[in-house]
């Protein structure tokens, strides 16, 4: 298992590059965005195997924390807007939860104007 999330972080981080390099306008955090919405708009959660992994070998989460961090690093040196960088960043890690979770708060209207106003702090 913790192969498969070795390899879904390589995806995302490739992914993420791609995306990025596709558009140099556009802003890293804003790709991230993006991404992570797609991600979670794709992706059906399964928490019950996600937990018992961790149950099995907390060192599990160990390849997620470690991508997590850098990858938070990364957004940090290349957004010169804190604030925003914070505020995007943790309602995104809030929709992954909501996803894992399969806890569906916010309805689609809902979740587009989030996203919307997202990028719009990742433009400043």
């Amino acid at each position: 298992m913790q192969a498969l999330v070795e390899q879904h972080l390589q995806d995302f981080h490739a992914a993420l590059e791609a995306t990025h390099a596709a558009d140099k306008r556009e802003s890293l955090l804003s790709a991230y965005i993006r991404l992570s919405v797609q991600e979670c708009q794709e992706t059906e959660a399964a928490a019950s195997w996600i937990f018992s992994a961790i149950a099995e070998d907390p060192e599990f989460l160990t390849p997620l924390k470690s991508f997590k961090h850098q990858l938070f690093e990364r957004l940090k040196c290349e957004t010169p807007d804190l604030k925003a960088l914070l505020v995007t960043y943790l309602a995104i890690e809030g929709l992954r939860s909501m996803t894992l979770f399969e806890f569906h708060a916010l309805g689609e209207q809902d979740r587009q104007v989030l996203v919307d106003a997202l990028l719009d702090m990742a433009k400043s």
